[in-house]
């Protein structure tokens, strides 16, 4: 076998046609790279919060000066050839498209040689690799901005091509390859890294059984494995810092993650917020695992199906190993798919294409033709023995394009949808960063409820917390924080346990109880109410009084705990009555309780109203009854796999869902509320009983707190009205809907 010759075939280092191929290859790059960033201009600012943390991180990773030590390190590899370049040469925003279309487009090289490893001719490969280029796949991490994750992948390319090759001639100059693409992704991205060890491990394991031998195999194997070591010492401290850090996270919804993840596999369409499966998945997938297993019945194949089965097998392993996202070894998924398809598509022309020319060079009977003219037939003849070669070759080339198109198609508009969706910057928040920038101080820390935190970090150089999903969070530091956060967004009081959070919001212009369902890794609200729809009717004497929530004035609370229980004691007075309330919010188990009493009047009946969210934005109704019910209702939904109910108790209860979709239910009870909740799954979230959570800023070191009216409305309404315990806000800047306030710690 010849040595190691990867710059012949991928120049095709021979004259003319050497300098034309490279030349193809540019170009399908460009256009690629032209495709998306044609898409990525009809938005004016980037899709994905996630481009604003590889702004920060690329900074961090040159020495910025704003550093914590909560944020998880990153392998410097992307940020320092491709993150640093852009942002110094560009300015940020223009930084983070350039880089979003760049980078996916890089895959048509590697991808080129690879097509040629599994026996598909040059126009097959140049095809084959711009297929693959325009994958919906790569289309949709552009738009959450995967690009460390994508370059990552590109890397991985080059390393199952030097993998093939070592398989085939296991010199030191293939090992040599393949250990330096190893480590290159090692130093880009921690996912794709554990996927090229286990691609490598499996592939070993099959190259064993296929040679039935040992000794060559575990020599490269842990030839490979050593040079990528060496290689990969720069990149040691930020592993190891990593495995310090890391915290387990996601398991509560561990196995519905696999279940979804798995039931959507095979045609590459767990993508876009599940939108519908187009025919054109189903054709694409069917393709490619006809293809992958084709490549199986020729020996000379074999290496190269070996590498790109093993890479499937590796892409289906990654959820069992990343729970808190079960569906990012899809990604990988192209590469053992559609990589294939231009040698079947090839093959399956000739087999077409010889048994036609067997057909019309089958002999006859009776004598041979003469010549009508005399003239020898050449034409004749050399088109039957060009037959073979061409006439596959073009249909096949015919196919992929009629291929390629649609599936440029899809991915446009998937890519669309999905860019849609990520959007997070307007142009009001763009005026926030850029005030931000020229307006506080860089040491300044804010508490964003407005969803620009990444950007607060990469864009504005101010350091930001927020709320968000326990599940991404990928150190310990970084969960307390963001968990912390949460407890600021959820309420000014708070009784959690591993099922419900009831949060309330004293002294505040909406301080009525919120329920909040603990899911794995997050607080989805349950049940919604507001101060004025809570309504005491009383008697003082003999004169019949309304008192409403909204209008007493706060007195003070005392907490308390008995067993299991937590509960809150709230006191309240009507300064114009004269008459004063105790509040009682009990949390046990899955069970709240909500009790009034009076003083200087009696209670008659408590008169409350809550809204639930509409079905299928948090969880969805199983069985809602309407109308009015006297005695205990039971409302049941759905979160996920599982179904739980809430059965209220104590008085009198309707409820309706409106043209809106929202329940709304109105209850009255003579003093007490019991909502009695059953099948609610617990989540492992801490216990947790907080009197003042506005405290947690001060803890945090904020010095402003960033909202967005529409997403923050019970936080603002606090804010507004400066009734944060133990805060003092004040307004400082303002656009659209988007509220800076600066937050002073009393003492």
């Amino acid at each position: 076998m010849r040595r190691w010759n990867g710059a012949r075939d991928y120049l095709a280092a021979h004259g003319k046609s050497g300098v034309a191929i490279s030349t193809l290859l540019v170009s399908v790059a460009a256009l690629v790279a032209i495709f998306r960033w044609e898409i990525l201009a009809q938005i004016p600012y980037p899709p994905s919060a996630d481009a604003g943390s590889d702004l920060y991180v690329t900074r961090l990773t040159l020495g910025h000066p704003l550093v914590h030590s909560w944020i998880s390190q990153q392998p410097p590899v992307y940020y320092l050839l491709i993150e640093a370049p852009a942002t110094a040469a560009l300015a940020p925003f223009v930084s983070v498209d350039f880089v979003m279309a760049m980078v996916p487009a890089l895959i048509v090289f590697p991808g080129y040689l690879l097509i040629r490893e599994t026996g598909a001719s040059r126009p097959g490969a140049i095809l084959g690799a711009a297929l693959l280029a325009v994958a919906t796949d790569f289309s949709l991490m552009v738009t959450w901005n995967g690009g460390s994750n994508m370059f990552a992948i590109v890397l991985l390319a080059f390393l199952l091509y030097f993998l093939i090759r070592t398989f085939r001639t296991p010199d030191r100059w293939h090992i040599a390859l393949s250990g330096l693409f190893l480590s290159l992704i090692a130093g880009t991205h921690e996912l794709t890294f554990t996927l090229a060890l286990l691609i490598l491990l499996y592939a070993t394991v099959a190259w064993v059984l296929l040679s039935r031998s040992v000794r060559v195999p575990l020599k490269t194997f842990f030839s490979i494995i050593a040079v990528g070591a060496v290689l990969s010492l720069p990149y040691l401290a930020v592993y190891v810092t990593s495995v310090h850090q890391s915290t387990n996270l996601g398991v509560g919804g561990y196995l519905y993650a696999l279940t979804v993840a798995y039931q959507m596999f095979p045609t590459f369409a767990w993508g876009f917020q599940g939108t519908v499966v187009p025919l054109l998945a189903w054709v694409d997938a069917s393709l490619g695992i006809v293809a992958l297993s084709a490549l199986w019945l020729h020996s000379e194949r074999l290496d190269a199906a070996n590498v790109l089965a093993c890479t499937m097998i590796g892409a289906l392993t990654l959820p069992l190993l990343d729970a808190s996202n079960a569906f990012r070894g899809f990604y990988f998924l192209p590469l053992a798919f559609i990589v294939p398809i231009p040698v079947l598509l090839e093959d399956g022309c000739g087999l077409v294409s010889r048994a036609l020319v067997a057909r019309i060079r089958r002999p006859t009977t009776g004598s041979p033709p003469t010549p009508g003219d005399g003239r020898p037939r050449r034409w004749s003849l050399r088109t039957r023995s060009a037959l073979p070669r061409l006439v596959p070759l073009g249909v096949a080339g015919a196919l992929l394009l009629m291929l390629i198109v649609p599936n440029v198609e899809f991915s446009q508009t998937s890519m669309q949808q999905a860019e849609a969706f990520y959007s997070g910057l307007n142009p009001d928040s763009v005026n926030v960063l850029n005030w931000m920038k020229g307006n506080t101080a860089p040491s300044a820390t804010f508490f964003d409820m407005s969803g620009i935190s990444a950007w607060i970090w990469g864009y504005a150089d101010r350091w930001a917390y927020a709320p968000g999903s326990l599940n991404g969070q990928v150190t310990v530091q970084s969960y307390q924080s963001t968990l912390t956060a949460d407890y600021v967004m959820l309420g000014q009081h708070l009784l959690g346990n591993q099922y419900l959070y009831v949060a309330t919001n004293y002294p505040s212009p909406h301080a009525a109880p919120q329920v909040y369902l603990d899911i794995v890794g997050y607080w989805d609200p349950l049940e919604e109410s507001e101060s004025g729809l809570v309504l005491l009717h009383a008697l003082q004497g003999s004169s019949p009084v309304n008192l409403s929530l909204d209008s007493a004035q706060y007195e003070g609370l005392t907490n308390s705990s008995s067993g299991s229980t937590m509960s809150y004691t709230y006191q309240f007075l009507w300064p114009s009555a004269g008459i004063g309330a105790h509040e009682r919010i009990a949390l046990n188990g899955q069970d709240v309780s909500i009790a009034w009493s009076l003083t200087n009047a009696t209670l008659q009946n408590v008169s409350m109203a809550f809204n639930v969210p509409p079905s299928g934005y948090y969880y969805e109704y199983v069985d809602i009854p309407q109308g009015a019910l006297a005695g205990a209702m039971k409302d049941t939904f759905r979160a996920g796999p599982d179904t739980f109910s809430l059965q209220f108790d104590g008085g009198q209860n309707s409820q309706l869902i409106d043209s809106s979709g929202w329940l709304r239910l109105q209850t009255t009870v003579p003093s007490t509320l019991w909502v009695n909740g059953s099948g609610i799954v617990a989540a492992g979230a801490p216990t947790v009983s907080i009197a003042e959570t506005s405290h947690i800023l001060g803890g945090l070191g904020v010095d402003y707190i960033v909202l967005e009216y529409d997403r923050a409305y019970d936080l603002y309404l606090r804010i507004n009205a400066n009734a944060l315990s133990g805060v003092t806000t004040t307004r400082v800047y303002q656009s659209g809907n988007y509220y800076v306030f600066s937050a002073a710690m009393v003492p």
